[in-house]
């Protein structure tokens, strides 16, 4: 059986499959939830990093 440890050390150490996997995470909470992830540049929100909009479930992330 797998370990999760085995898990991050076999699939997460390369960077393209750290971004497949985020993408097909984010394209499932799109698709199969009420939760709406999006991304927007950092240069256009003066500094934030991200927020939570509790009335309309929003959770947003931005990344470098």
């Amino acid at each position: 059986m797998l370990s999760a440890k085995d898990f991050f050390k076999e699939n997460l150490a390369d960077h393209q499959n750290v971004t497949s996997l985020y993408n097909a995470f984010k394209d499932y909470l799109n698709q199969q939830t009420d939760l709406k992830v999006s991304e927007v540049p950092l240069a256009t929100l003066n500094g934030a990093k991200g927020y939570f909009q509790p009335s309309t479930n929003e959770n947003r992330h931005w990344w470098r």
